[in-house]
């Protein structure tokens, strides 16, 4: 099962942490798993892209399943569109793949 959490301050996303594997198919064929990693991928890459927001990312690039992104710089209103809407897609995958997503906010 994937697992995601997002971290709140003041009821506004800013970061994001992802472990673990969908196993809803084998490896290179788990739909689930490549709609999370585009999705999440997608997001970091806006980000950084698109903003002025400095952000750190610690993955584990050797055996996967991990990573966690945060924007440690001010929330600005682009940054926190751009968090909902990847929460906003995570959950309609969570919807149709309940078994293999699961998702947590907590405040900090």
């Amino acid at each position: 099962m994937i697992d995601i959490i997002f971290y709140t301050k003041n009821d506004k996303k800013y970061s994001f942490e992802c472990s673990g594997h969908a196993g809803y198919s084998d490896y290179g064929n788990d739909i689930v798993c490549s709609a999370v990693s585009a999705l999440v991928i997608n997001c970091i890459n806006s980000i950084n892209e698109l903003t002025d927001s400095k952000t750190k990312l610690d993955s584990d690039d050797e055996n996967g399943g991990y990573l966690k992104f945060e924007v440690e710089s001010a929330l600005s209103s682009d940054v926190s569109i751009l968090i909902e809407s990847l929460y906003l897609g995570l959950n309609e995958i969570k919807k149709n793949y309940n078994n293999y997503i699961d998702l947590h906010i907590e405040e900090v």
